[in-house]
């Protein structure tokens, strides 16, 4: 008997003909029913719009497997709704579609929003749904489904021939950068996605994962999002992996009290796996002291830490600010920011919100604040790279001209043949100082020295005119900023 080959803690190999598909149940909570003879693999099965592609590409490269066993009685797979999307591939098909993005691929038909790549070949697909034996048990937890597993005999030895449909390997361009420790400001939550994308995409670096593929990274990256609206609302021209259905359930979890089980929500960490409710205790702490710095929730379990399935989000920070917003900060040790981000910080914004309606009834003029995310691992798994490439491609527009900076507004003048730039603050154009020389290099380095967090664009901006205002003092001409 030989041992098994564990890949992470996410597959799990056998001798038998049986792929068990575990979706959101831990892979070694499975396999501690079963001998090795009776499976051929176990695996997890997260997300239905990137999982099932690669699951298929498996079953077809590996004809010895000719039964599968699809658990999902989990509720974060009813959530994420990928053990019933891959039920309903063998059951009701699909068909020819396009992503959100409207990258042409199959479509399984089902209520749960599912691809697989148009390079699979329809004939395969088709070969491959009448080859398996399929067995479904969505109320997995409720009887020992293992026990039925064994019961089936094995199934007769195919003659089917393996088909390799490989992945497609995406190029990544990496630019000359800082590694670790970048910032992103953004109005939107959806703006700050795609700055997010273009960031990795172009400047982290590519890695192998514990599971045998890979990811683009950057590390300690703070994104802060200054001007969402209270309730998230899905955009009418969507272009995000996610949908409003899957939305309001993952939400929900942030807030539940649910007790953890085999694995977490966050909702059961906050309020009630360290036998306290963390919630509760934030929102008493702001009542009694609106200055209070101590309104903290952990998530992390210094006891638990070689378990499983850690939590990926550790720690999350309320804080009043001095313009009276409830703010909040929260920090992740490993984020994948493709899908996963997208869902944490709406889910987050929705707690934010609640803690924000708590308060209001004893500070009735408190606005609802930035949140912000530091993201100890930021990364991109490498079947998410070609999907954020395209929607960077047709969304994220670069060169608009819009120059507001929280460092202010530089109204550039000349006088007696030097150059002067007076700073004044945003909005209110109060004037902070002047800056006067004759050289734009030297005014350029002064500008960005005094305003560390000036924006890119509108330093390049500033350097492009105090060039035409040095051009008009030679010329003996006058110089009308933007003019």
């Amino acid at each position: 008997m030989f041992l098994p080959i564990i890949f992470g803690n996410q597959l799990l190999s056998g001798t038998g003909d049986t792929a068990i598909v575990c979706g959101w149940t831990p892979v070694k909570k499975v396999a501690i029913h079963f001998a090795q003879e009776d499976y051929g693999v176990i695996g997890s099965l997260y997300s239905p719009t990137r999982g099932i592609d690669v699951l298929v590409r498996n079953l077809l490269a590996n004809p010895s497997i000719r039964k599968v066993v699809i658990l999902g009685g989990k509720k974060e797979d009813k959530n994420a709704g990928a053990a019933k999307c891959l039920a309903d591939f063998f059951s009701q098909g699909f068909a020819k579609g396009k992503r959100i993005n409207n990258k042409p691929c199959w479509v399984i038909n089902s209520d749960v929003t599912g691809y697989i790549e148009e390079d699979i070949d329809e004939e395969a697909l088709i070969m491959l749904r009448s080859r398996i034996k399929v067995f479904v048990y969505f109320d997995s937890h409720n009887y020992p489904y293992y026990e039925i597993i064994k019961l089936n005999k094995p199934v007769e030895p195919t003659l089917e021939k393996a088909f390799y449909f490989y992945t497609q390997q995406v190029e990544s361009k990496i630019t000359p950068g800082i590694k670790t420790g970048h910032s992103i400001q953004a109005e939107t939550i959806k703006e700050a996605w795609l700055k997010i994308l273009h960031l990795i995409r172009t400047t982290g670096n590519v890695m192998r994962t514990a599971n045998g593929g890979e990811w683009q990274e950057i590390t300690n990256l703070m994104i802060t999002v200054n001007n969402e609206q209270k309730e998230f609302v899905i955009p009418k021209d969507n272009f995000l992996p996610i949908n409003e259905d899957f939305l309001k359930q993952y939400i929900e979890q942030f807030i539940s009290e649910e007790v953890q089980t085999d694995s977490y929500t966050y909702g059961g960490r906050i309020r009630s796996y360290f036998k306290n409710d963390q919630l509760k205790e934030v929102k008493a702490k702001l009542l009694v002291n609106k200055n209070s710095t101590r309104a903290v929730i952990n998530l992390w379990d210094s006891k638990g830490e070689n378990e499983d399935n850690p939590p990926c989000l550790n720690h999350i920070w309320f804080r009043i600010n001095n313009n009276n917003e409830l703010i909040m900060t929260c920090v992740f040790r490993s984020n994948e920011m493709f899908t996963a981000w997208l869902s944490n910080i709406i889910g987050l914004r929705s707690l934010q919100s609640n803690v924000f309606d708590s308060l209001l009834v004893s500070y009735p003029d408190l606005k609802i604040g930035s949140i912000s995310t530091l993201s100890n691992s930021a990364h991109i798994y490498d079947d998410s790279m070609s999907s954020a490439d395209e929607i960077l491609e047709k969304y994220f527009h670069l060169g608009k001209e819009d120059y507001s900076d929280p460092c202010g507004n530089f109204l550039i003048t000349t006088k007696e043949r030097s150059i002067q730039v007076v700073q004044t603050t945003p909005g209110a154009g109060e004037e902070v100082r002047t800056f006067s020389g004759k050289s734009p290099l030297a005014l350029v380095r002064e500008i960005a020295y005094s305003s560390p967090e000036i924006q890119p664009g509108h330093i390049g901006y500033l350097g492009i005119e105090l060039n035409k205002a040095k051009t008009a003092i030679l010329n003996n001409e006058i110089y009308i900023q933007d003019n």
